[in-house]
């Protein structure tokens, strides 16, 4: 990479947005401490990847094309200093490095071309449920049916004592989260808001799910949850700043769907 290129001036705003984003990401092995920045529709993307969910961040428009990987603290170091960055800061690309420039000085780390991410994407069926809910109702959803009770310890030496998923459902113009904490000595919860929906069915959420919406979620935006009957192995989520793809937890039809297609495609 001997040329110059530059992702653009990413101004405070976009910036908190995928600061606030790396957190779930930090530890994560998946990542390897990346984050890819690609342009698609001459917009700037930001995408994160681990063995849960997908997080992609809508920017600002931009000029570069292609896609580059680069460690998480290029993001951090600025982020950090959010507040105080006048005029935003502004990603450049050369020597196989990536340089912050902002008000207060550059900062310097290594990076990398890489290819154009694959996003998961949800086809378009009749089989497809969906529901669109504000951001502020998500967010109670999400903490009041899935979130760890207040008499929960979290600190048990004990693998068993949360969930290993919480139950969604669209159905009849609402949204329920439900759990089961009685793993854990407590009971059962579920939370329900009104929303927008279209066709009806359950899916078991990982508990991931509600952490990366907690962190990623924009509570003034308006959100679309949705997943496939056919295949309900992830949850979709989507607004204009986010798109969250997240796993759920497999159920036996679709696992052995997938067994049959890894031996018939063994065969040819």
């Amino acid at each position: 990479m001997t040329t110059r290129i530059s992702l653009g001036i990413v101004d405070n705003t976009e910036l908190e947005t995928v600061f606030d984003s790396l957190w779930p990401f930090r530890t994560s092995d998946e990542t390897k401490g990346n984050i890819i920045v690609f342009a698609n529709n001459k917009r700037r993307h930001w995408h994160l990847v681990n063995r849960s969910y997908v997080v992609t961040i809508v920017g600002d428009t931009c000029d570069f094309t292609g896609a580059y990987s680069l460690p998480l603290t290029a993001v951090a170091n600025v982020g950090r200093q959010v507040g105080s960055l006048p005029g935003g800061v502004e990603f450049v690309i050369e020597n196989d490095f990536v340089t912050t420039i902002t008000a207060l000085g550059t900062h310097t780390i290594p990076c990398s071309i890489t290819t154009m991410p694959e996003i998961p994407q949800l086809r378009k069926s009749s089989r497809v449920v969906k529901a669109k809910v504000g951001g502020k109702e998500l967010r109670m959803l999400l903490l009041a049916g899935a979130g760890m009770p207040f008499e929960f310890n979290p600190f048990r030496d004990d693998n068993t004592s949360s969930p290993d998923f919480h139950l969604l459902e669209i159905a009849d113009g609402n949204i329920t989260v439900s759990s089961d904490w009685s793993c854990g000595g407590l009971y059962n919860m579920k939370a329900k808001v009104v929303a927008t929906t279209r066709g009806q069915g359950t899916v078991k959420m990982v508990p991931d799910f509600v952490e990366v919406l907690a962190t990623c979620g924009d509570t003034d935006a308006d959100w679309t949850l949705a997943f496939d009957l056919d295949d309900p192995s992830r949850v979709f989520a989507w607004c204009a700043k986010y798109r969250i793809v997240c796993n759920a937890v497999k159920n036996p039809v679709t696992d052995l769907r997938e067994r049959v297609q890894e031996i018939l495609e063994r065969s040819k």
